[in-house]
């Protein structure tokens, strides 16, 4: 049986409805690659957010060092502060001392012996260079000799050098003390301008290492370094 050409024609003119038409379903692998499209956006996403948070850490980290660190610097300027105000502070009482003995030396000078009970301006005289030998042993702690290892180098450490002229000063009012005469007034008169020379450059040296000025200066400084820090 046989259709005529006019019939197959009609039947190959037909348009079908898009009701009639059928759906068309997408191929399996069409399928598998939208699965691994969105599988690997998902994967993208989850790295983005590891790596997001890996940052942050990174962040907090060097944030929380230099605050560390500025911390440390703050904790060591305190205490060069510190320990520049006790030494300058034990440095000054000390001096204070010397000074103090040495007016008292110069004004023994102006004693006369004779006026005074026996053996009263001896025994002055002795404890006199008691205290003027100690505070020179005290100051080597603050003004050590100098050139310790070209002068003296047969002597103890602290020996070892040529004092400081603070030092110097120092040590002539307790030689000009060690030979006052325990028995007339006129020799030692002369003496008492002597010594007051001696506590005059005694002073003008401290003060120069003292820096009073600078010392001001310096704390001054590292206060607003401390609290700009």
């Amino acid at each position: 049986f046989r259709q005529s050409e006019s019939n197959v024609k009609y039947i190959y003119n037909v348009r079908a409805s898009p009701q009639e038409m059928p759906l068309q379903m997408p191929e399996p692998c069409e399928g598998k690659l939208i699965l691994k499209i969105r599988h690997r956006k998902r994967k993208d996403m989850k790295l983005m957010n590891t790596t997001w948070f890996a940052f942050l850490a990174v962040l907090i980290s060097f944030i929380s060092l230099v605050r560390t660190r500025n911390s440390n610097e703050k904790q060591q300027k305190i205490q060069v502060a510190t320990h520049l105000h006790e030494y300058f502070r034990d440095l000054r009482k000390w001096a204070n001392d010397s000074i103090q003995s040495m007016t008292e030396a110069a004004y023994l000078c102006e004693l006369d012996p004779n006026r005074m009970a026996d053996g009263e301006f001896f025994e002055k005289r002795r404890k006199m260079r008691i205290t003027l030998s100690s505070l020179l042993d005290k100051g080597r702690l603050f003004l050590p000799n100098e050139n310790p290892s070209l002068v003296g180098t047969f002597k103890e450490m602290a020996y070892r050098g040529l004092r400081q002229k603070a030092l110097d000063e120092l040590w002539a009012t307790y030689k000009l003390v060690e030979y006052l005469s325990y028995t007339e007034q006129a020799p030692n008169l002369p003496k008492r301008q002597l010594i007051i020379d001696k506590k005059r450059g005694f002073t003008s040296e401290i003060q120069e290492i003292l820096d009073v000025r600078g010392t001001a200066a310096l704390v001054k400084k590292l206060a607003a370094e401390v609290k700009n820090a």
